[in-house]
C-alpha cells in the first residue's frame, strides 16, 4: 500500500509501516515520498520494503566501503534518492 508519502505492507490481515519512514516527531520523512514517486504506484509494496531493507550497491557507508540499506542512509536523502532512480531506470533481461 502506498499513499504517496509513506508505504506499508499487509501481513496476516494487519497493515505494517516501517518506523524508518518517520522522523523523530513521527512525521513522514520527505525523501520517502520522493523515492516512492520514482517507480510509480504499480510497484508491489513488498518490493519497496525489500529495497529499503537490504544493502544497496549504490549506497556506501560514510568513510568506508560497505554497502548499506537505504533505510540506514535516510539522513543522506540525495544519495538514497539517486539509488532509487538508478534502480528504476536500470533494465535487465
Amino acid at each position: 500500500m502506498q499513499h504517496g508519502t509513506i508505504f506499508g505492507v499487509e501481513a496476516g490481515g494487519q497493515l505494517y509501516f516501517a518506523r524508518s519512514q518517520f522522523d523523530d516527531p513521527d512525521e513522514p520523512r520527505p525523501v520517502i515520498g520522493d523515492i516512492l514517486a520514482e517507480p510509480g504506484p504499480a510497484v508491489d509494496p513488498w518490493t519497496i520494503t525489500m529495497w529499503f531493507h537490504f544493502p544497496n550497491g549504490w549506497i556506501i557507508e560514510e568513510g568506508g566501503s560497505n554497502r548499506i540499506a537505504p533505510k540506514d542512509a535516510l539522513d543522506r536523502p540525495v544519495e538514497v534518492l539517486n539509488a532509487a532512480r538508478l534502480l528504476y531506470r536500470t533494465f535487465a533481461a
